[in-house]
């Protein structure tokens, strides 16, 4: 996707700290947020400064949308990054270590490297 960030409006604050963080913000913790809005008019996600706040956090980029943020979730809840994971995982056009793939295509370089030193 080809997205751009701009500098957090005063009213994406205070989504971002009502509806995702759930406690006040300093100024300095959200340094971009996604120049597209939602359907509901909340930016998509944010930049979360991990050192900026009152402890070390995780989570660089965050969704912001809080009907996004519910639903995956939801997606989440049902085992959704399992099914993910696993299609990733035996997927032939992928070369995700310890895919099912990985190990043959890399089998197949090596092959081909052996076949340049004769």
């Amino acid at each position: 996707a080809n997205q751009t960030v701009r500098e957090p409006t005063p009213d994406h604050l205070e989504t971002i700290a009502k509806r995702q963080i759930f406690h006040a913000l300093q100024s300095n913790q959200v340094f971009c947020t996604s120049s597209n809005l939602c359907r509901h008019g909340h930016p998509q996600a944010f930049g979360f400064h991990p050192t900026n706040g009152p402890k070390i956090v995780s989570g660089l980029f965050r969704l912001s949308c809080p009907l996004l943020c519910e639903a995956i979730d939801e997606y989440e809840g049902e085992g959704g990054v399992r099914q993910l994971s696993d299609w990733v995982r035996t997927t032939k056009d992928m070369n995700v270590p310890g895919s099912d793939n990985a190990e043959t295509r890399n089998n197949n370089n090596n092959n081909n490297d052996n076949d340049d030193d004769e």
